[in-house]
């Protein structure tokens, strides 16, 4: 009975917890109507949260006659946690307090060559560095947009870009190296994490993130305020949905993903070719959003490079919408660009479901270079504020 209640204490905490962070400024009444927590037990946490300087009382809010309930809100640099991205050249890591922000950074240069300890030796170095400058940490969070992550066991499984790297168990090297909770997702899953916790899906139950990188496509699911893995932790791999039956075949060994159609690399080179045999004219640095641009300003090529993009990427976004009715799509900020997010729209809207009803938006995201190390973070929130 008395582990019961402490389990139901626990839950009770991080749900109020999770909701003040989300839906700041908020009373202790809303709190109520939204959780179905009981007011004495939302005033007892909340007394709790003001005594450790976590909450703190903004005043109140609210007009006509009466009494105004008092708004709660997140104290900054309250609580922290470190959240740490590998790259081909450097591991990056850095300290996020509870709304977002980061308070400090450090990374550790590492060879394309390096191998498991090489790569475990570089995470220590930045995280250790990272914990001598905070206090009051709560987790690490680590992933790559290179490598192939297995989450439900802590293990990055491979690399695409450092050849040398593989089964190495980083959760387990981590806890045990600095006695901290350590956790690790896909890039993907960090990114919606870090659009969950800190930018634009603060307030939404349900929607999806979704970018394209020099690596692939990828994406994260959000569904009831929680990431959603499946069984074997590898749900979003929206990437990999097939658009051509006839395509060729890809690395996953499936034929015609979408990923293989909305690669920004070859349509930068498909411009630059262009370019090199005098069929159109330079513009500076060719780079996919100037591309955007150049086919928002009306340039014939460039527009059809775009149109034939974003045909394929509404394809997959179809599929997407019409199976897990998200409130939200989240674009990254590669794909982002306001004329792609327009095209986009207009190529779904009449090929989704249900149209009569409002189709899910595409929104761009709130962040550009720093999301993936804010996103570990986030996830270190995720799991221990559970």
């Amino acid at each position: 009975m008395g582990s019961e209640m402490c389990i139901r204490d626990s839950i009770n905490t991080n749900q109020i917890l999770k909701m003040i962070l989300f839906r700041a400024p908020i009373s202790r009444i809303e709190i109520s109507h939204r959780t179905g927590i009981s007011k004495m037990v939302i005033s007892n946490i909340v007394n709790k949260f003001l005594e450790e300087g976590v909450v703190y009382e903004t005043g109140t809010h609210g007009t006509g006659v009466g009494r105004h309930p008092i708004q709660l809100d997140i104290v900054e640099n309250s609580r922290f946690a470190v959240g740490v991205e590998i790259r081909d050249d450097k591991v990056c890591g850095g300290v996020y307090e509870l709304k977002g922000h980061k308070v400090v950074s450090r990374e550790c240069p590492l060879c394309i060559d390096a191998d498991n300890q090489d790569l475990t030796e570089a995470v220590f170095d930045v995280v250790e560095k990272l914990l001598k400058e905070t206090e009051e940490v709560m987790g690490i969070g680590i992933t790559s947009e290179a490598a192939y992550i297995n989450g439900k066991v802590g293990k990055i499984n491979s690399s695409v870009s450092l050849k040398n790297i593989g089964d190495l168990p980083i959760v387990e090297l981590l806890e045990e190296k600095f006695e901290l909770p350590a956790f690790t997702e896909s890039s993907s899953n960090v990114a919606a994490m870090a659009e969950k916790y800190f930018g634009v899906g603060k307030k939404m139950s349900d929607f999806v993130y979704f970018d394209v990188t020099e690596y692939g496509a990828g994406s994260g699911i959000v569904i009831n305020h929680e990431l959603y893995h499946g069984r074997n932790g590898v749900a979003g791999e929206i990437g990999h949905i097939t658009i051509d039956t006839n395509g060729e075949q890809c690395r996953c060994g499936n034929f015609g993903c979408l990923e293989h159609y909305i690669d920004l690399k070859k349509t930068v080179h498909k411009v630059k070719d262009k370019i090199a045999a005098g069929a159109l004219t330079a513009f500076g640095e060719v780079t996919f959003s100037a591309i955007c641009k150049k086919a928002m300003e009306g340039e014939p090529y460039c527009a059809g490079l775009i149109d034939e993009f974003t045909e394929n990427l509404a394809s997959g976004m179809v599929t997407a919408i019409n199976f897990f009715d998200p409130q939200y799509i989240i674009l990254g900020e590669r794909i982002g660009d306001s004329y792609l997010i327009e095209k986009l729209s207009e190529k779904t809207k009449s090929r989704m479901l249900g149209r009569e009803f409002a189709g899910a938006p595409f929104v761009r995201t709130s962040f550009q270079n720093d999301i993936i190390p804010m996103g570990a973070a986030a996830l270190a929130f995720a799991k221990t504020l559970i």
